[in-house]
């Protein structure tokens, strides 16, 4: 009986060591599995990380090149505006150019009709004054044309025969001051504010037949 109880026993420990041994194989196994699924998973968050990471660097790529492209956008704006500026002042100028040689123009027509056409001939305020203001202008209004605007000057009454004599009489003032003056150029625009502009010797005997004319 001891016999058999023995024999039972050893079989009954060779198979528990045997049964440990495929547990702690089993075991062994499992640790790998774990480890390798361990490593499976940081590489797979090593992965996204690098992912965000190319994802926000392409972001912040995208995110550079539209800022660049809306700074070439206001620059190129910003040339248009300047340039929209320029090309209207140039046109202004263009346009006050020629209204300005239009106006010279319908002057010396009414001047010439007033001395040929009388009959049709009506007074116009606007060329009157024009014709005024710029009858001591050698290049506007030639020789010819002021021979002509010293007899339309003649018969002159009220407010346009008294501002004509006092601008005639205060230019003949001026210049003769700024002859008989021994001061440099500088001390006058001191005291004066302005520079004068020195009438040639043309304009100064313009200057004095009108004088003559309206006294």
């Amino acid at each position: 009986m001891n016999d058999v109880k023995d024999a039972t026993k050893k079989q009954t420990n060779k198979k528990d060591k045997q049964t440990n041994k495929k547990d702690k194989q089993s075991k062994k196994k499992s640790s790998k599995q774990d480890k390798i699924n361990s490593n499976k998973q940081t590489e797979n968050v090593i992965k996204l990380d690098d992912g965000d990471n190319n994802e926000k660097q392409e972001r912040k790529r995208q995110f550079r090149e539209e800022i660049t492209k809306d700074k070439s956008k206001t620059k190129a704006k910003s040339k248009k505006r300047k340039k929209k500026i320029k090309e209207k002042h140039d046109d202004s100028s263009d346009v006050d150019k020629t209204n300005d040689r239009k106006a010279e123009t319908l002057a010396l027509q009414y001047l010439q009709q007033w001395k040929k056409f009388k009959n049709v001939w009506s007074f116009q305020k606007v060329r009157q004054v024009w014709l005024l203001r710029n009858m001591y202008d050698t290049d506007m209004v030639d020789d010819d044309y002021f021979e002509i605007l010293l007899e339309y000057i003649e018969p002159l009454k009220g407010l346009a025969k008294i501002t004509t004599l006092e601008k005639a009489e205060k230019l003949l003032k001026e210049q003769e001051e700024s002859e008989s003056e021994d001061e440099s150029p500088q001390q006058d625009e001191e005291e004066d504010g302005d520079k004068r502009v020195k009438l040639t010797d043309k304009q100064m005997d313009r200057v004095r037949q009108v004088i003559q004319i309206l006294v």
